[in-house]
């Protein structure tokens, strides 16, 4: 399965937080970034608020 780039938007609490995410899917990109905040900064109860392609 092909990988695309996704830029991932999310929210936690007052702190608007986004990055591109490589993955097979939008609902994969959206995992992957929760996680990478969880194990990275420690941040629970993030709230992804849109993922979008990124250009091929």
């Amino acid at each position: 399965m092909t990988k695309n780039n996704y830029y991932v938007s999310a929210k936690k609490d007052n702190l608007d937080l986004g990055m591109v995410i490589e993955a097979e899917n939008p609902y994969m990109a959206a995992v992957k970034m929760s996680s990478l905040l969880w194990n990275e900064f420690s941040f629970d109860e993030v709230t992804v608020t849109d993922v979008e392609l990124v250009g091929m």
